[in-house]
């Protein structure tokens, strides 16, 4: 028998990460739309992937549009 853990909903976070020190920051999310955004539009290559659909990446701090 296979056992395959899932996360739930409430796990599934995204999660930007940076200081004012650093020139880079990281990503890790679980949402597809922020995913295939950072893929395509991006060209960003996950640097881990969990085995659990969620991936991290790392971007320049001045590539990302703050609100």
């Amino acid at each position: 028998m296979q056992y395959h853990e899932t996360v739930s909903n409430s796990e599934q976070e995204t999660i930007i990460t940076f200081n004012e020190e650093d020139k880079t920051a990281d990503i890790f999310t679980y949402n597809k739309r922020w995913q295939k955004h950072l893929e395509q539009r991006l060209h960003l290559k996950p640097i881990i992937d969990n085995g659990y659909e969620g991936r991290s990446y790392q971007i320049e701090k001045k590539r990302i549009s703050l609100p």
